[in-house]
């Protein structure tokens, strides 16, 4: 099994409590970016103790 890959987020602005809506598509974006929105979903399982 391939290792998760780190996902850089240091660019997406912070959620502040009052931003939800950029806050969300800049991670959604990033994540569909990085092959990691199914996981993120629970559409994809990863057991990590399968090797």
């Amino acid at each position: 099994m391939d290792p998760i890959p780190r996902v850089d987020v240091k660019h997406i602005e912070k959620f502040d409590g009052t931003n939800f809506q950029q806050w969300k598509h800049g991670l959604t974006m990033q994540l569909e970016l990085s092959g990691l929105q199914d996981l993120v979903e629970n559409v994809k399982k990863v057991s990590i103790f399968d090797k």
